[in-house]
């Protein structure tokens, strides 16, 4: 009978390996996330009306201006989903 109880052993082992190996990866994770790089957008003086006077490209000399998704056209985001991934909202990521 001891032979038998290994084998049950071995494939409880086998089995619980990819769930433990997730749960490490995902607790890592959770301790020690991988740094997000900051994006720093590009200057821009106003008017006193809001009327933009100057502009400035950010440290790199890349335009990076701050927009919310309301300000883009939707062609655009319907255009850009369907040319980077046809699973963009079926995916966490």
């Amino acid at each position: 009978m001891p032979r038998l109880s290994t084998k049950r052993g071995c494939w409880i082992t086998l089995a619980a390996a990819p769930f433990l190996l997730f749960l490490a990866a995902w607790g890592a994770d959770k301790l020690w996330p991988l740094p997000l790089h900051e994006v720093n957008p590009a200057r821009v003086v106003v008017a006193q009306d809001g009327t933009p006077l100057w502009r400035f490209a950010d440290a790199d000399g890349i335009w990076r201006y701050p927009v919310t998704i309301e300000d883009v056209s939707p062609r655009y985001l319907e255009a850009l989903i369907n040319y980077e991934d046809r699973w963009f909202w079926k995916h966490p990521g």
